[in-house]
């Protein structure tokens, strides 16, 4: 019984799929380009056992294995990671994702899976008796729209906000340093610019109290965003304001939407990030002077007449407006 790593799983798993018929993979958490990566075709007969509860799961590829004809089931508890396809089998810690299966990135290469490989008839027979008690536990496949799949986008939402471990085991804690070294690790993660006008007369008022009750009941690490209704829900926020010829940073702030006030759609609630909190990374001074800069050229090239707010992705930002 070999014991392999995740890339060399992923080599021996696609090389079996390519010559079976039947492939049955009970792994509990799938990420984007997995179904490609395997090999799965709408000529194989696939039966899928994931789990959906935990949000490490993408659901479009889900629905993308439906689409092939899949038949997925949703266990509550899975955590294993285990997989049939013809006379061979495995049983390890890799999940069909980039991190699991060494399919990408560096987010892949900051974790060591290790699995087992089983080619023997009785190993194989032992493996398809657990992946029917498995699927018996986890009830009816799922169907695309399914209520289970809705609920799973949001969990998988919230968790694209947590960052990913760094490439190598020295971590990487600098903004400008991460986009420089692995850039696609903050591609959908979250992580936003959040660049505004100063908040003056009235609108100023109506702030000051806002935030003054949010820190009386939260804490002074808290404060909000106002009047700006499409300011991305649990994100990172880098915070900027234009003033007259400069862009000032106000620290990195996070959006915790479960704290907004139930029928209170003006004003947003918001947490700063503090250096040694979060996995999100740090802006040094460095990265703050250059930031500043091209946030000021962004402002200018891209603002509207009566615009006072606008929130850019990180890594879009990154790609064109920053030459790292």
């Amino acid at each position: 019984m070999p014991i392999v790593t995740g890339p060399n799983l992923f080599e021996q798993l696609k090389a079996a799929v390519s010559k079976s018929v039947s492939v049955r993979l009970a792994i509990a958490f799938w990420g984007g380009g997995a179904v490609d990566a395997i090999g799965l075709t709408a000529d194989h007969k696939i039966e899928i056992i994931c789990n959906l509860e935990m949000g490490g799961t993408n659901p479009d590829e889900i629905e993308e294995t439906i689409r092939l004809g899949a038949k997925v089931h949703a266990h509550k508890t899975l955590h294993a990671k285990m997989g049939i396809a013809r006379n061979f089998g495995f049983v390890g810690s890799s999940n069909a994702s980039a991190n699991g299966l060494g399919l990408q990135g560096a987010e892949a290469r900051a974790w060591e899976e290790l699995n087992v490989i089983f080619e023997n008839a009785a190993d194989i027979d032992r493996l398809n008796v657990e992946f029917a008690r498995l699927k018996s536990e986890a009830g009816d496949p799922l169907k695309i729209g399914d209520h289970r799949i809705t609920s799973a986008r949001e969990r998988w939402q919230i968790r694209k906000t947590h960052f990913p471990p760094p490439a190598t085991k020295e971590p990487t804690r600098s903004v400008l340093e991460l986009l420089k070294s692995d850039p696609e690790s903050l591609k959908g993660r979250f992580a936003y610019l959040a660049i505004s006008l100063p908040v003056e007369g009235e609108d100023a008022a109506g702030f000051a109290h806002a935030e003054e009750a949010v820190r009386q009941e939260f804490g002074k690490d808290y404060s909000v965003y106002r009047h700006w209704p499409d300011l991305p829900t649990n994100a990172f926020l880098l915070d900027f304001t234009i003033n007259q010829r400069t862009a000032s940073f106000n620290g990195i702030w996070r959006r915790e939407p479960a704290l907004d006030k139930p029928g209170d759609k003006e004003t947003q609630v918001c947490r700063r990030i503090r250096r040694s909190e979060e996995d999100f990374p740090i802006v040094t001074k460095e990265d703050e002077a250059t930031l500043r800069a091209a946030v000021l050229s962004y402002w200018r090239a891209q603002h509207s007449e009566g615009q006072v707010a606008t929130a850019i992705d990180l890594y879009e930002f990154g790609r064109h407006w920053l030459s790292v």
